[in-house]
């Protein structure tokens, strides 16, 4: 997604350029909902590779962080780090960032996959639902949102060089433990509202008995998800890592 966009969007409502990344994920979302006829598996496979892009995105370019940890206490963070250039259009690697990149991935990778094999196992997937152009659409502007994103927080400029890995690694695993935080605080309430909505005050079993009913039912999922995340992303939302790698 163009850098162009975000910002547009982003200063349009007064938010920050990455709270306008999240913002257009979900206006994607919602055109899916309202105008191609998305159900719930397509809102999920979106979700689950918004994750998991900014996951392996931010999680590797962790590697190339010169400066150490804060609150470091392994001996290795106290050295003059030693660069390795693996290629000539990417920045220098540093082997003391590999151990502790390593195991938050593999901690936050467990989470990620266990979540994604729960939401994943409620749906039978069909080549048709995956390869519909929309959601190609929207799974492209998810990943060039990231791209722009890493890009204009590490990379650019040299920025690399001012940040360390705890810093890519704390927005890697974010948008993991939003994942359970939305699903406790905001998914499980609207699920228990809609429920009480619909059998007790309309008196119907299903979303079908209404007109436009499954669109309702996930513009009402989408929108206070999409709020949610703008809120709890950045410092609103901590992660603990550990730095004794």
């Amino acid at each position: 997604m163009p850098t162009e966009v975000e910002e547009t969007l982003s200063n349009g409502l007064g938010v920050a350029s990455d709270d306008g990344s999240v913002l257009v994920t979900h206006l994607f979302l919602a055109v899916g909902i309202v105008f191609f006829r998305w159900d719930l598996r397509e809102v999920v496979l979106v979700y689950l590779i918004d994750v998991a892009v900014t996951f392996v995105l931010f999680g590797t370019v962790a590697l190339f962080a010169a400066r150490p940890v804060d609150d470091g206490e392994a001996e290795k963070w106290r050295e003059e780090p030693t660069p390795l250039e693996v290629a000539p259009f990417l920045p220098p690697l540093y082997k003391r960032n590999v151990g502790l990149v390593a195991s938050e991935l593999f901690r936050g990778g467990f989470f990620f996959c266990f979540f994604a094999a729960m939401a994943l196992s409620l749906f039978e997937w069909t080549l048709s639902s995956l390869l519909s152009t929309s959601v190609g659409v929207a799974i492209l502007a998810v990943c060039g949102s990231q791209l722009m994103r890493v890009w204009r927080q590490f990379l650019a400029d040299g920025s690399y060089r001012d940040r360390s890995p705890g810093d890519a690694i704390e927005v890697a695993l974010r948008p993991i433990g939003r994942l359970v935080v939305i699903a406790l605080y905001v998914i499980a309430p609207i699920t228990a509202a809609l429920g009480f909505t619909l059998i007790l005050l309309l008196d119907v079993e299903s979303t079908a008995a209404l007109p436009y009913g499954d669109t309702i039912v996930l513009l009402t999922y989408v929108v206070p998800v999409g709020a949610a995340s703008v809120w709890l992303r950045n410092d609103r939302f901590e992660i603990g890592l550990q730095y004794g790698n």
